[in-house]
């Protein structure tokens, strides 16, 4: 996936680069050499009645995408990879870019020939209606994931662009730093519906209309973490007002809004298990809730309801819109 790829600059090896540093990040929070997700596998969601539920994973295999061959991966996101000193706008670059990959690599893979076609499949033996329902919603999926490819596709290209140039000037962010490290850790990129107030932010109905992506990730500091949202480009205003709703939110209760939204809004997220095993019932069952969202978002998925407490040091945050 890296932008000057080749079959004679590139390593022989494709390697399962982890899109969550696992020397600054999983290992930090592995127990026993295991981090824990919500399991996505279709045999995992099988077994649960379709839906998502925690399960462990070794840090070797935690957050791996085959995306880039030994050379460019070491080399590109060598800086973010070990903790940050000082935090640069390269390393909040390095994390969008990498989270921008590997969401443009997962959605390729779901939209492959070979996949579709099997989910095309899953009609057999059922009667002429569930068919009907079952081919309906196959349509509408494919329509969706053809529109967010292009998407993705023409994000990455802008930043290839800044890649090349290390040019991250038009880099738009917000930061929360906090003084300890993170029992969760994550590398997510989405698309922004809805604000923290209830405020409709974008459609995704329209599939002619491309749409804004904002990335957020974990980066380990010399004195504790960052939490790093970034958008490099946007034609909505999406990034913008998401971020703009979410600086509003009161310090004390910043911690639980952002849970709640990588949560909804991103599978590629991982926690230590005591963290997990130490939460109350309620909170579980919102997490869970959360993790199982569709891509139909409620007006009032992201309020914060006083379901979801999560207390976390934060020091300052800082925004930079351009």
């Amino acid at each position: 996936m890296h932008p000057q790829q080749s079959s004679t600059v590139c390593s022989q090896q494709l390697i399962a680069a982890h899109s969550v540093s696992r020397s600054s990040n999983l290992n930090a929070i592995a127990e026993n050499g295991h981090v824990m997700r919500f399991g996505k596998s279709f045999l995992h969601t099988f077994k649960n009645d379709g839906l998502l539920t925690p399960e462990p994973i070794g840090v070797n295999q935690a957050s791996t995408f085959t995306g880039f061959c030994h050379l460019h991966d070491a080399a590109t996101f060598a800086p973010i990879d070990q903790p940050i000193t000082s935090l640069a706008d390269e390393h909040i670059f390095l994390v969008a870019y990498r989270a921008i990959c590997r969401e443009l690599f997962t959605k390729s893979a779901v939209s492959a020939e070979a996949v579709l076609k099997t989910t095309r499949q899953l009609d057999k033996g059922k009667d002429k209606v569930a068919q009907e329902v079952i081919q309906r919603f196959n349509d509408y999926r494919e329509v969706g994931l053809k529109a967010g490819l292009r998407d993705l596709t023409e994000a990455k290209s802008a930043y290839d662009d800044a890649l090349l140039h290390k040019s991250y000037e038009k880099l738009s962010y917000y930061v929360v730093t906090l003084e300890h490290a993170l029992p969760i850790v994550w590398t997510v990129g989405f698309t922004p519906e809805i604000d923290f107030h209830g405020n409709r932010l974008q459609s995704l109905d329209n599939v002619e209309m491309f749409v804004d992506h904002l990335t957020c990730s974990v980066l380990m500091t010399a004195t504790g973490s960052a939490i790093v949202f970034a958008w490099l480009a946007e034609k909505n205003g999406a990034s913008t007002a998401l971020i703009n709703s979410l600086d509003r939110i009161k310090t004390h209760q910043l911690s639980s809004a952002i849970v709640r939204l990588i949560f909804e809004h991103g599978e590629n997220v991982f926690f230590s298990p005591s963290w997990w095993n130490d939460l109350d019932d309620r909170t579980k069952t919102t997490i869970a809730r959360h993790a199982n969202s569709t891509t139909d978002k409620s007006d009032h998925c992201l309020m914060l309801d006083g379901s979801l407490q999560v207390l976390w040091s934060i020091v300052d945050r800082k925004k930079v819109v351009r």
